[in-house]
This record gives C-alpha cells, sequence and structure tokens, in this order.
C-alpha cells in the first residue's frame, strides 16, 4: 500500500482552493519547497483568512516575507522574494499570483510573474506588475507554486512541490518630494535651458492630516538648497 501526501491551498474558494473547485494540489516529494518545509492535507482549506491549512499547528506558509506583502502601494510595482528549497537534481518553477485589483482572480495584466530556481537554488523575486491607481484599499491574495513539471497555473495538479496562500495588504500611493528650485523663467513647470538651480532656499515640509491646505504645526523637516539648487 502506498500513500501518497500532499499539499492544498487555503484561500477562499472563489480563487479556486476545494479538488472540487481545480484547486491547486502538489504531490509532495523530497527536496522541492517553498520556505523551510511543506505539511500535507486531503484537500483545500479556503478562508478568508488563508489559514486553514495551519489549523494541525503547523504552520507552513513561510516562503515569503509576510512584511512584503504588507506593503503593496497603489501605482507601485510589486517585486516579492521567495525562498525555496530544490534538490531534484533539475530546475524547477517558481509561479506567483496576486490579485492586484481585489476582484477575485488572478486573471488580469501583471497579477502572476515566474521565475526559475535550479537545483540546489535557495530563493527567486518575483516581478509583478504595479499595483492599480484605483485598487480597493485593504486585504486582497496572493498565492505562490514551485513545481518541476507543467506550465504556471493558479490551479490544477503539479505532480510535486508545494502551494502557500496569503492575506495581503494594499496601501495608499506612495509619493515622493523634491528635488530641484529653479528659475522657471516661462512657468510650464519644466526646466528649460538656461533656467538655473536657485541655491541657499531654505526647504520645508509640514504635516497637514486634515488637507485643508494649512499647516498642522511646525515643520517636520527642512533642508536648503545647494548651489546647484537641489535639494
Amino acid at each position: 500500500l502506498q500513500v501518497t501526501a500532499t499539499d492544498l491551498g487555503d484561500l477562499p474558494d472563489n480563487y479556486g482552493t476545494l479538488l472540487a473547485s481545480n484547486g491547486p494540489v502538489h504531490t509532495i516529494v523530497p527536496g522541492l519547497y517553498l520556505g523551510a518545509g511543506v505539511d500535507a492535507e486531503a484537500d483545500g482549506q479556503p478562508g478568508v483568512n488563508a489559514d486553514g491549512d495551519d489549523a494541525n499547528g503547523n504552520d507552513d506558509e513561510d516562503g515569503t516575507s509576510q512584511a512584503a506583502l504588507d506593503d503593496l502601494h497603489r501605482g507601485s510595482p510589486v517585486s516579492i522574494p521567495v525562498t525555496a528549497v530544490n534538490t531534484t537534481g533539475g530546475p524547477a518553477l517558481v509561479c506567483g499570483y496576486i490579485d492586484l485589483n481585489a476582484d477575485g482572480d488572478f486573471g488580469d495584466a501583471g497579477e502572476s510573474a515566474q521565475a526559475t530556481l535550479p537545483n540546489g537554488g535557495t530563493g527567486v523575486t518575483l516581478d509583478f506588475g504595479a499595483v492599480p491607481n484605483d485598487a480597493p484599499l485593504g486585504n486582497t491574495y496572493a498565492r505562490f507554486r514551485i513545481q518541476t513539471q507543467g506550465a504556471c497555473s493558479p490551479n490544477g495538479a503539479a505532480t510535486d512541490g508545494e502551494v502557500e496562500d496569503y492575506v495581503t495588504v494594499i496601501g495608499p500611493g506612495e509619493l515622493s518630494l523634491g528635488n530641484l528650485v529653479w528659475e522657471d523663467a516661462n512657468n510650464n513647470g519644466v526646466v528649460d535651458p538656461g533656467e538655473a538651480g536657485v541655491p541657499n532656499v531654505p526647504v520645508e515640509l509640514f504635516l497637514d492630516e486634515n488637507d485643508d491646505g494649512v499647516p498642522d504645526g511646525p515643520a517636520i523637516a527642512t533642508q536648503t538648497t545647494d548651489g546647484g539648487g537641489n535639494y
């Protein structure tokens, strides 16, 4: 009698998690998994917190950084580091999916990424598209898989490897300020030839948490432009 151990996911079932929903299922083999190890389930364990397969006390969702997944921002591209073990003797494929627009699937542009993990490799970085500027703020979901056979897909069976599911967080867009004070002679907002930077100008940054156009208090940061007007 041969018993085959399998690994399955735990996202809400609209993403495909149960076997009946064509959820991802991996036959567990030695030397191929995400993070530090993999545990077995007989079927997917869907839930809004994506923690159903941890109910046995073994949390094997450790192939990527939760801090990175909680640091998604509107308008910014997403790069997620993934750690893994591959001692199968050949290359493996690491596949990732993030529901960047929180519409309940992984089918939109930029929501999938993949990279090859060579035999003996310990990790890859998956580069996704940018989070849409109008993406809902708050929780969304991600799925990561590793396998040696077949093409990347968020669903369906794989002959080896592991699947890990995560809750992720989308935050507001990140802004940058800077970095030049110059004499805009034609008032077009562009640094044109001949428009020099202005040195020794104090630049102050204020908080305005209620968006009324009035500083909430003293400047929280101050810099002075250099000889070329940069700060």
